[in-house]
């Protein structure tokens, strides 16, 4: 019987769970931006540094994205050979 290597499956489902996390993250900014633009808030340096929080946040997912893609290029790449 064959060995089956999930790795690339995995990591394929890790990265869709990521996406959705970066979306909702997507989501939330817009949310605060339009909360600053309709001007009916006295908080908007404090929702400004949410956004910055918010975008940390999503430029780790994308870090990680970015590693999993490599990892998955490797492992096709090695497959190959």
């Amino acid at each position: 019987m064959k060995k089956v290597n999930y790795f690339p499956k995995k990591l394929f489902d890790q990265i869709k769970q990521w996406n959705a996390i970066r979306e909702e993250l997507d989501d939330k900014i817009d949310f605060i931006y339009e909360l600053i633009d309709w001007d009916k808030t006295d908080n908007k340096e404090e929702l400004l540094n949410e956004i910055k929080g918010l975008n940390t946040q999503r430029d780790e997912l994308d870090d990680l994205v970015d590693v999993a893609y490599e990892q998955i290029d490797r492992y096709i790449y090695n497959q190959a050979i």
